[in-house]
Parts: structure tokens; C-alpha cells; sequence
């Protein structure tokens, strides 16, 4: 009587809800101390960017960023810009002029994102409804696939 039950319950169809979060949140802090969500920018088209202000590049990077921001950010563009600098004084100090979100993971938090890659800059693009739809290997032209989303 026990197996038949047994065989029984196998036999019954099993439900699974899944519910799609989008993307992973990194829960970080600013440049000026406040606690920033990647999630909360639900309803944007994200760039998301890992970056080091330590390398050589970096200057003629943040120009071009600074580019896109000018371009698009009143269409709907933001920067989730999230650092992989060792000095955090030496990061601040980088990012005190820049006018979209730059925040600090001192925690490891964006390796969830950044564990593959071999070099920065690393940029994800995020769509309105918070889905990552283009990874670093998929970007070729990065001012036509933001243009795409907008």
C-alpha cells in the first residue's frame, strides 16, 4: 500500500513558478556614501560599467563616456559605474566631477558580472524593464546598440 502511494505521488504533474528578476542588483555605495541599487534604475537604459581609474586609459575612457552620457542621458541613459580600484581616496577623488553614478565595491559583489573577463573596461547594457540584453562580447557599436534602446 506504501509504494502505491508512493508511485502515486510521483505520477502527479509538478508545478514549478519561476518569476524572472532581470538583472543581479549590486547593492554599493556612492561617491558621497549613499547606498545605490542597480535596480532601482528599472525604467532606464543602463550602461553598466566596470571600470578601473587606475589604468593608463582611463582618462580618454571617461571622455568617452562622458560623451554618451551628454548625448543620451536626457533620452533615458544612465551609467552604473562601478569601480575596481584597491584605493578608494584615490577613487573619489577620480570620479568627483562625473555626473552619473559612480559607485565602489570594496565587498567583491560585482564579480558575478566581471569573474569571466580578462580586462576593463566591462560594459553590459541593460534594457528598461532591467534585463541585461547585451554582454561584452556581444557590443560592437556602442553609441547604435544604446540608440537601439532608447
Amino acid at each position: 500500500m506504501q509504494d502505491d502511494r508512493i508511485t502515486t505521488a510521483y505520477k502527479r504533474p509538478v508545478e514549478i513558478k519561476a518569476e524572472e528578476t532581470g538583472v543581479i542588483d549590486l547593492p554599493l555605495r556612492d561617491n558621497k556614501g549613499n547606498m545605490r541599487h542597480l535596480t532601482d534604475l528599472k525604467g532606464k537604459v543602463v550602461l553598466l560599467n566596470f571600470h578601473a581609474f587606475s589604468i593608463q586609459e582611463s582618462p580618454e575612457y571617461i571622455m568617452k563616456m562622458r560623451a554618451l552620457y551628454d548625448k543620451y542621458h536626457e533620452r533615458g541613459l544612465e551609467i552604473y559605474m562601478v569601480s575596481l580600484d584597491e584605493n578608494e581616496h584615490f577613487w573619489k577623488e577620480s570620479v568627483a566631477s562625473l555626473p552619473w553614478i559612480n559607485v565602489f565595491d570594496n565587498i567583491g559583489i560585482s564579480q558575478a558580472y566581471t569573474s569571466t573577463a580578462t580586462t576593463t573596461p566591462i560594459i553590459y547594457l541593460i534594457d528598461r524593464s532591467n534585463t541585461v540584453v547585451k554582454n561584452p562580447s556581444q557590443i560592437k557599436n556602442l553609441p547604435q546598440e544604446i540608440e537601439a534602446l532608447l
